[in-house]
């Protein structure tokens, strides 16, 4: 691919002018010409009298293989991490980063990989693509990034889980101390009304649920505490 030096000295030698110009991403050349040879495109130039010709370098855009701080998953996407699994996350993230990173310490970016050449006859664009396509082998970020959100969702799934699972664990234990209550307190012996026992386990649920930093409802004893009612009645005492 021939370098910007040597284009400029290629058409000036010839008296035509030339410029570079902006290179347009989603825009085609009119006609391309089936060789890369410049030659081929100076022997149109001097034929038709053409004064003019434009190039432009395609470069590649470094922000779509480098990775940096920015592109981390931010705490306001996953609200409901706990602060230890973010800064799990943080540290894999600066590790994966800075490997992936590694292997594109010895690239220049700065190298175009395509450079259009070409001139305007009869209102077409007319011209030859030469490349360099040094960046073919590489990947881009878009795939580690994909790769370290999968991580992010698996640690918060664990963390989730692990919580779900203590809370279940003080949810019975105070289950467990409620139901001991019972066992050893007479104390509801005197609810001898419907509404009375409500009222008790309602209170009870609030008690306990703050005790052990969980929710529990009226609901998940008053069956119990109903069908104990009845026994302790049917009993006589």
């Amino acid at each position: 691919m021939l370098s910007k030096e040597k284009i400029v000295s290629i058409f000036k030698k010839e008296n035509v002018s030339i410029y570079q110009t902006d290179y347009c991403y989603d825009k085609n050349l009119d006609i391309v010409l089936y060789s890369q040879d410049i030659d081929e495109l100076l022997s149109i130039v001097k034929e038709n009298n053409i004064k003019s010709v434009f190039y432009s370098f395609k470069m590649v855009d470094k922000s779509d293989y480098i990775i940096s701080s920015d592109d981390k998953l931010l705490m306001d996407d996953y609200k409901y991490i706990n602060e230890d699994v973010y800064r799990e996350y943080e540290r894999i993230f600066q590790v994966r980063m800075e490997n992936w990173n590694n292997q594109f310490k010895k690239l220049s970016f700065s190298k175009p990989v395509a450079v259009h050449i070409f001139c305007f006859l009869n209102g077409c664009e007319i011209g030859i693509i030469q490349t360099n396509s040094w960046n073919d082998n590489l990947s881009d970020k878009y795939s580690e990034l994909s790769e370290l959100e999968g991580l992010l969702e698996t640690l918060v799934k664990n963390q989730l889980s692990k919580e779900n699972e203590e809370e279940e664990s003080r949810r019975q234990e105070a289950l467990h101390d409620i139901f001991s209550l019972w066992k050893e307190s007479d104390e509801w012996h005197r609810y001898t009304n419907q509404t009375l026992r409500k009222k008790y386990c309602a209170d009870l649920a609030r008690e306990y649920s703050m005790r052990y930093n969980i929710q529990i409802t009226s609901n998940d004893i008053y069956s119990d505490f109903e069908m104990m009612w009845l026994q302790y009645k049917d009993s006589g005492k």
